[in-house]
């Protein structure tokens, strides 16, 4: 009978410290308590792979920029072998009709208009009707450096 009551008293001091359903327990312990947001961190490896996909992104759209580089001559109008490779990888992947084509410019608007053109018609000629062609800073330049001071100097006012 005294082991009965032991047992008894070790049940029912378990039930008081241990607490259940929102009830604290004399410990002040409740096993059914919410986890608040944040406290359990990401999975590891997580913050890589949302870099790896910016990074991935960037890449895509780089794809579909046409830099000074790319052309014969710096006052030419025609695309180097190179470029024209790219172009036609472009055509085969389906990548050139999701997104738009972006010409660097140079210091003539004729020329950069013939070199609109130019990327038109063999876009065209490849039976692709291109989503856009304009000329704009490739983003992956970045700014220039007399936009990067203009900015810098109005941030620090």
């Amino acid at each position: 009978m005294r082991m009965n009551l032991t047992y008894l008293a070790l049940i029912g001091l378990l039930f008081l410290s241990v607490g259940c359903s929102g009830h604290r327990g004399i410990l002040d312990l409740d096993c059914c308590a919410t986890t608040p947001a944040g406290a359990i961190p990401q999975p590891a490896g997580s913050s890589i792979r949302q870099w790896e996909a910016a990074q991935i992104r960037g890449a895509l759209v780089d794809q579909l920029v046409l830099y000074q580089s790319d052309f014969v001559d710096s006052s030419s109008s025609n695309l180097s072998p190179a470029a024209l490779n790219r172009l036609e990888r472009s055509v085969q992947s389906g990548l050139c009709g999701q997104m738009p084509w972006i010409v660097e410019p140079s210091a003539h608007a004729a020329l950069d208009q013939a070199r609109v053109q130019e990327v038109i018609d063999l876009l065209t000629q490849y039976g692709v009707t291109p989503v856009g062609v304009m000329v704009a800073e490739p983003p992956a330049l970045g700014m220039r450096g007399e936009y990067a001071e203009a900015v810098a100097g109005s941030v620090n006012q």
